[in-house]
């Protein structure tokens, strides 16, 4: 996958559910320059909208990427960091929300979805907004500004955001 990545400048990051996670594992032992890993792995490829990869159509959750750049981890070492930058997602989780806690950057994190997904804010709700009796400590003033709970939806697909530190529950 390394050298594909690297001669294309593109690549699917695919997420899978749990009942599909060994064929999507058996894709890295099926990995051969002469072989369909996926159709060996009992999955389909489908064409990605933006990019020149694969998708794999039985994942919830495709991420159609460009590379942009690698580092090394550690001097000499045969691993490196990759950056990919996300141009399209293709989301089939409609049965699915998923909760995403920030630990404090939930504002900032919000904001780059905005930008990079074209999300919207459906609800927002700060710890000094919300009712002082759903946790059983008091807020540190920085909390206060916190964002409690929002909803944000990326297209159709609802996502959850919140903020919740060590024992803030």
């Amino acid at each position: 996958m390394y050298q594909t990545i690297k001669e294309k400048g593109e690549a699917v990051l695919n997420f899978p559910s749990a009942d599909i996670y060994e064929n999507c594992i058996a894709t890295i032992t099926n990995n051969g320059f002469d072989n369909d890993e996926i159709a060996l792995s009992g999955l389909t490829a489908e064409q990605a909208k933006s990019v020149n990869a694969p998708c794999i159509k039985e994942c919830f959750l495709n991420l159609e990427c460009r590379y942009l750049w690698e580092r090394e981890i550690t001097d000499g070492d045969t691993h490196v960091l990759m950056c990919l930058e996300v141009v399209n997602v293709c989301a089939r989780m409609a049965i699915i929300t998923p909760n995403f806690n920030f630990a404090g950057r939930c504002e900032e994190a919000i904001v780059l979805y905005q930008k990079a997904f074209d999300a919207k804010v459906g609800c927002l709700l700060r710890y000094s907004d919300a009712n002082k009796s759903d946790w059983d400590k008091e807020l540190e003033p920085e909390q206060e500004n916190y964002i409690y709970h929002a909803e944000l939806f990326i297209g159709d697909q609802r996502a959850i955001f919140l903020n919740y530190k060590a024992g803030d529950r």
